[in-house]
């Protein structure tokens, strides 16, 4: 029974090398022809830790209830144009009001938005990167 394994093993392992015949397996530090920067620099991990993600996704949720809290002129224009991704132009047309209109009601929602998450977050002296990605 022992012999009948070993041979068994030693079978895959020839397939094995067979297969393997001609290819050429180089570490990804290594510098292919003419490239300048190793492959392994080249491969990001675009994963964020659970953390970030729980961080996202609970701000999110964060500014979507605070949008539905803010007055019905605002609400209607970030909604349309931040979260719909709608252009100005088309905000205006679909709200029956002019451009400046809409922009007025976009800085004013902002502001009010901004306010009303530092406010239920705690954090007074956020910087702006943070809340800035989400609503604009």
């Amino acid at each position: 029974m022992y012999n009948l394994l070993v041979a068994i093993v030693k079978n895959v392992g020839r397939e094995w090398l067979r297969s393997q015949k001609g290819r050429v397996f180089q570490p990804l530090e290594h510098l292919g022809d003419g490239d300048e920067v190793p492959l392994l620099d080249l491969l990001q991990d675009s994963y964020e830790d659970p953390e970030q993600f729980c961080e996202r996704w609970e701000m999110a949720n964060i500014l979507l209830s605070e949008i539905d809290e803010l007055d019905s002129v605002c609400k209607h224009a970030l909604k349309m144009c931040a979260i719909e991704e709608r252009s100005h132009l088309e905000a205006a047309n679909a709200l029956g009001v002019s451009v400046s209109a809409i922009k007025s009601r976009l800085f004013h929602g902002k502001r009010m938005l901004k306010r009303a998450v530092r406010q239920r977050t705690g954090v007074r002296d956020e910087p702006r990167r943070s809340l800035e990605p989400a609503i604009s």
